[in-house]
């Protein structure tokens, strides 16, 4: 069961020492995480560290496990920080896609999914993924090559981690599995979470204030997209009136993995 890990972790860590060849790594167990903000439907799973000066984090998007079906949902909107950290939205790219899929595994992304590689070049998770997943059979390879890919290419500012939040099917047994991951490229962090077949659960990362809204309430928990939607809709317009700047918006993306 979970045979993609080297060893039955619950809790990981992957980090490169700078005296190791690219390809060699060291997987270790650690206790907390850092800069997640991610929050099980009911209670708060990870407060935020203090590793980055300014805390920031964007979007929001999740993972519904309900009976043992896994729906996905994220938002669609397109923002920056300045070298102030301010937020705005990115004109460049008002709309970005936040979700991926295979046959496999779903997974929502949020956070910083933009990054200087040589040359200046521009690479953004929507370029990334579609190629990295088509050759990942479990969500924690495709966390593993981005990381690995942003180790290695990676020269610009790094201003917040990404987040990853992923939900799939144990192979052998079937029951629903969830992956959260979270790394920069210098730390990739990870948590597997397993659950029952009857679980009704909602996993969620991103903008701090979704997450606080959700995180004490029942919200979230439907398999029907219509409700789900709403659910969102309803909390974009209690709380987007008292942000200077919202980062969550756009249409909500809603997907099952079948």
């Amino acid at each position: 069961m979970l045979d993609f890990l080297d060893e039955e972790k619950k809790w990981g860590s992957t980090c490169f020492s700078k005296d190791m060849e690219e390809e060699e790594y060291s997987r270790n167990i650690i206790g907390s995480t850092w800069g997640m903000h991610i929050v099980e439907s009911g209670k708060l799973m990870y407060n935020p560290s203090k590793i980055f000066t300014k805390e920031k984090t964007m979007s929001f998007a999740g993972i519904i496990f309900y009976n043992n079906r896994i729906i996905g949902f994220s938002d669609s909107k397109g923002s920056k920080i300045n070298s102030e950290g301010i937020e705005s939205e990115n004109t460049e790219r008002p709309l970005v896609k936040k979700m991926f899929w295979n046959c496999k595994f779903l997974t929502v992304f949020t956070g910083q999914d933009e990054y200087i590689v040589s040359g200046n070049k521009k690479l953004t998770l929507e370029e990334l993924v579609p190629e990295m997943i088509k050759k990942c059979t479990t969500p924690y390879k495709l966390g593993t090559s981005l990381y690995r890919f942003l180790r290695k290419n990676n020269i610009g500012d790094i201003v917040m981690p990404t987040t990853m939040v992923a939900g799939f099917h144990d192979p052998e047994t079937w029951v629903p599995v969830c992956l959260i991951g979270n790394f920069t490229p210098e730390r990739y962090d990870f948590r597997i979470i397993s659950m029952d077949e009857n679980d009704v659960k909602a996993y969620f990362a991103g903008e701090p204030r979704f997450s606080k809204y959700f995180s004490g309430t029942p919200y979230l928990q439907s398999p029907d997209e219509y409700v789900i939607q709403s659910e969102l809709e309803n909390a974009f317009e209690k709380l987007s009136p008292y942000m200077s700047y919202c980062s969550v918006g756009g249409p909500w993306v809603i997907q099952e993995l079948k």
